[in-house]
C-alpha cells in the first residue's frame, strides 16, 4: 500500500494506525499535533513516542513511499 508523503495530519494518523493494525501492534494511547506539521503518537504504559515528521516535497506532490 502507498501513502502520500505530503499527507495532512489526519491522513498521517490514519496511515500510522493502518500500519500498526497491519503489523499486529497496539494503537497509540494519544496522538497529538507536532510543531513541524506532523504528529506525535504516544503509548503511555510503554513510555514510547513516535514522531511522524513530514518532509518538503516537490510542488507536484507526486512522491509516494511504500508502507
Amino acid at each position: 500500500m502507498l501513502y502520500p508523503v505530503n499527507a495532512d495530519r489526519e491522513q498521517m494518523e490514519a496511515a500510522m494506525r493502518d500500519l500498526l493494525e497491519r503489523g499486529g501492534l497496539e494503537q497509540p494511547d494519544l496522538v497529538l499535533p507536532h510543531e513541524d506539521g506532523g504528529i506525535v503518537c504516544l503509548w503511555h504504559e510503554r513510555m514510547l513516542a513516535v514522531v511522524v515528521d513530514p518532509d518538503e516535497l516537490d510542488p507536484e506532490g507526486e512522491t509516494e513511499f511504500p508502507v
